[in-house]
């Protein structure tokens, strides 16, 4: 069952009362794949973060193949951001494309607290995984 169908709310998954989750699987085909995880708080030792971002994108010769970008910290369960994701397929990176993907992240999320801050910085984080791509600093792996 992918992920996305198991965790169906804050702190409940699809598990059935008489079922046991026996395993995870995450396919590691990561050939060409960028990925990032940010997490930023309040404060470092504070556990609680104010926004987390999860980006992965597959590239081939500088163009997006493939890309899955997930925000935390917003809803009960980790927020797809669809339109921003889907935005880049197909396209050669660029800052413009890291811009305009980063002006969709932000636009993608509702969060009911501190709107403005979260979604500022889901926005500039989407931006900065593209541009780091761009810059060579997110290296796909080979």
């Amino acid at each position: 069952m992918p992920v996305d169908g198991f965790i169906s709310g804050y702190r409940s998954t699809a598990l059935q009362d008489d079922e046991l989750l026996a395993a995870i699987r995450i396919p590691l085909d990561v050939k060409g794949c960028a990925q990032m995880f940010r997490k930023v708080g309040l404060r470092r030792a504070l556990a609680i973060s104010r926004v987390s971002l999860a980006c992965a994108a597959r590239i081939q010769e500088g163009v997006v193949t493939r890309c899955r970008i997930y925000a935390g910290s917003m809803s009960p369960i980790p927020l797809f951001l669809e339109e921003a994701s889907e935005f880049v397929v197909g396209k050669t990176i660029s800052n413009e494309l890291a811009k305009e993907a980063g002006r969709l992240a932000e636009k993608a999320v509702s969060p009911r607290t501190s709107p403005e801050y979260r979604k500022d910085t889901t926005g500039k984080l989407t931006t900065r995984f593209f541009k780091d791509i761009l810059a060579g600093t997110c290296r796909p792996d080979r």
